[in-house]
Protein backbone atom coordinates (compact mmCIF):
# COMPACT_ATOMS: atom_id res chain seq x y z
CA UNK A 1 0.00 0.00 0.00
CA UNK A 2 1.46 3.36 -0.88
CA UNK A 3 1.34 6.55 1.13
CA UNK A 4 -1.57 8.71 0.06
CA UNK A 5 0.35 11.97 0.26
CA UNK A 6 -1.55 15.19 0.84
CA UNK A 7 -4.55 14.54 -1.40
CA UNK A 8 -7.63 16.57 -0.40
CA UNK A 9 -9.69 13.36 -0.40
CA UNK A 10 -7.43 11.72 2.17
CA UNK A 11 -8.31 11.77 5.85
CA UNK A 12 -5.47 12.14 8.35
CA UNK A 13 -5.91 12.07 12.11
CA UNK A 14 -3.02 12.31 14.58
CA UNK A 15 -3.66 11.39 18.21
CA UNK A 16 -1.53 10.69 21.27
CA UNK A 17 -2.29 7.89 23.73
CA UNK A 18 -1.06 6.92 27.19
CA UNK A 19 -0.03 3.48 25.96
CA UNK A 20 2.97 1.93 24.25
CA UNK A 21 2.98 1.18 20.51
CA UNK A 22 2.92 -2.53 21.43
CA UNK A 23 -0.26 -2.10 23.46
CA UNK A 24 -2.05 -0.07 20.77
CA UNK A 25 -1.04 -2.54 18.06
CA UNK A 26 -2.48 -5.35 20.21
CA UNK A 27 -5.76 -3.46 20.71
CA UNK A 28 -6.21 -3.11 16.93
CA UNK A 29 -5.76 -6.85 16.38
CA UNK A 30 -7.97 -8.43 19.03
CA UNK A 31 -11.71 -9.07 18.71
CA UNK A 32 -11.89 -9.07 22.50
CA UNK A 33 -10.68 -5.47 22.60
CA UNK A 34 -12.11 -4.09 19.34
CA UNK A 35 -15.73 -4.59 20.38
CA UNK A 36 -15.17 -2.18 23.29
CA UNK A 37 -13.72 0.78 21.41
CA UNK A 38 -14.42 0.54 17.64
CA UNK A 39 -17.64 2.41 18.30
CA UNK A 40 -18.61 5.72 16.67
CA UNK A 41 -21.29 7.97 18.18
CA UNK A 42 -24.64 9.15 16.92
CA UNK A 43 -26.31 12.10 18.63
CA UNK A 44 -24.09 11.66 21.69
CA UNK A 45 -24.67 7.90 22.06
CA UNK A 46 -22.10 5.24 21.20
CA UNK A 47 -22.79 2.44 18.76
CA UNK A 48 -22.24 -1.16 19.86
CA UNK A 49 -20.31 -3.85 17.98
CA UNK A 50 -22.41 -7.04 18.13
CA UNK A 51 -20.31 -8.85 15.50
CA UNK A 52 -16.53 -8.73 15.12
CA UNK A 53 -14.32 -11.29 13.37
CA UNK A 54 -10.63 -10.63 12.86
CA UNK A 55 -7.95 -12.78 11.21
CA UNK A 56 -5.06 -10.54 12.23
CA UNK A 57 -2.36 -11.52 9.74
CA UNK A 58 -1.25 -10.25 6.35
CA UNK A 59 -3.95 -11.28 3.90
CA UNK A 60 -6.37 -12.03 6.75
CA UNK A 61 -9.87 -10.60 6.64
CA UNK A 62 -11.81 -8.56 9.16
CA UNK A 63 -15.55 -7.91 9.38
CA UNK A 64 -17.71 -5.98 11.84
CA UNK A 65 -21.27 -4.90 12.40
CA UNK A 66 -21.86 -1.55 14.06
CA UNK A 67 -25.28 -1.19 15.66
CA UNK A 68 -26.51 2.39 16.00
CA UNK A 69 -28.40 3.63 19.07
CA UNK A 70 -31.55 3.61 16.89
CA UNK A 71 -31.06 -0.04 15.85
CA UNK A 72 -29.60 0.40 12.34
CA UNK A 73 -26.85 -2.04 11.33
CA UNK A 74 -23.75 -0.92 9.45
CA UNK A 75 -21.51 -3.69 8.12
CA UNK A 76 -17.89 -3.10 7.17
CA UNK A 77 -14.86 -5.19 6.40
CA UNK A 78 -11.62 -5.57 4.55
CA UNK A 79 -8.29 -7.34 4.60
CA UNK A 80 -4.94 -6.73 6.25
CA UNK A 81 -2.28 -5.71 3.75
CA UNK A 82 0.62 -4.94 6.12
CA UNK A 83 1.37 -5.88 9.71
CA UNK A 84 4.69 -4.56 11.02
CA UNK A 85 4.38 -4.82 14.81
CA UNK A 86 4.38 -2.61 16.70
CA UNK A 87 4.89 0.32 14.33
CA UNK A 88 2.61 -0.08 11.29
CA UNK A 89 -0.73 -1.54 10.34
CA UNK A 90 -2.46 -1.29 6.96
CA UNK A 91 -5.78 -2.67 5.77
CA UNK A 92 -8.54 -2.15 3.26
CA UNK A 93 -11.87 -0.73 4.42
CA UNK A 94 -15.22 -1.07 2.68
CA UNK A 95 -18.83 -0.63 3.78
CA UNK A 96 -21.31 -3.23 2.54
CA UNK A 97 -23.46 -2.39 -0.46
CA UNK A 98 -25.51 0.77 -0.50
CA UNK A 99 -28.57 0.79 -2.74
CA UNK A 100 -27.41 -2.42 -4.43
CA UNK A 101 -23.98 -1.01 -5.32
CA UNK A 102 -20.73 -1.88 -3.58
CA UNK A 103 -19.17 1.04 -1.71
CA UNK A 104 -15.70 2.18 -2.76
CA UNK A 105 -12.84 0.26 -1.21
CA UNK A 106 -10.48 2.48 0.76
CA UNK A 107 -7.02 2.02 2.19
CA UNK A 108 -6.11 2.64 5.82
CA UNK A 109 -2.58 3.17 7.11
CA UNK A 110 -1.80 3.52 10.82
CA UNK A 111 1.62 4.36 12.23
CA UNK A 112 2.46 4.06 15.93
CA UNK A 113 5.43 6.17 17.06
CA UNK A 114 6.71 5.70 20.60
CA UNK A 115 7.03 8.80 22.77
CA UNK A 116 8.74 9.31 26.14
CA UNK A 117 6.89 7.99 29.17
CA UNK A 118 5.34 4.97 27.43
CA UNK A 119 3.12 7.15 25.24
CA UNK A 120 2.38 6.79 21.52
CA UNK A 121 1.61 9.15 18.67
CA UNK A 122 -0.77 7.44 16.24
CA UNK A 123 -1.01 8.73 12.68
CA UNK A 124 -4.11 7.43 10.89
CA UNK A 125 -4.70 7.89 7.15
CA UNK A 126 -7.67 6.73 5.04
CA UNK A 127 -8.12 7.21 1.28
CA UNK A 128 -9.47 7.62 -1.41
CA UNK A 129 -12.77 9.22 -0.63
CA UNK A 130 -15.11 9.91 -3.54
CA UNK A 131 -16.07 13.32 -2.21
CA UNK A 132 -15.26 15.68 0.64
CA UNK A 133 -18.56 15.01 2.45
CA UNK A 134 -17.69 11.29 2.68
CA UNK A 135 -14.26 12.15 4.10
CA UNK A 136 -15.79 14.60 6.58
CA UNK A 137 -18.32 12.00 7.76
CA UNK A 138 -15.53 9.51 8.36
CA UNK A 139 -13.55 12.17 10.20
CA UNK A 140 -16.36 12.56 12.73
CA UNK A 141 -16.78 8.80 13.12
CA UNK A 142 -13.07 8.03 13.48
CA UNK A 143 -12.66 10.89 15.94
CA UNK A 144 -15.36 9.29 18.12
CA UNK A 145 -13.75 5.85 17.70
CA UNK A 146 -10.37 7.20 18.81
CA UNK A 147 -12.02 9.00 21.75
CA UNK A 148 -13.44 5.61 22.77
CA UNK A 149 -10.00 4.02 22.28
CA UNK A 150 -8.44 6.64 24.53
CA UNK A 151 -11.02 5.94 27.25
CA UNK A 152 -10.54 2.19 26.83
CA UNK A 153 -6.74 2.51 27.14
CA UNK A 154 -7.17 4.58 30.31
CA UNK A 155 -9.56 2.05 31.86
CA UNK A 156 -7.43 -0.97 30.95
Amino acid sequence: MSDSGGDALTLEIVREFDATPEKLFELFGSEEHLVHWWTPREQGHYFTTPYCKVDFRKGGRWRMCLLSPTGSEYWQGGSYTLLDPPSRLEFTFQWDEKEGQPDNEMQVSIRFDGLPGGRTRMTFRQWPFLEASQRDGHNGSWTAVFDALKSYVTAN
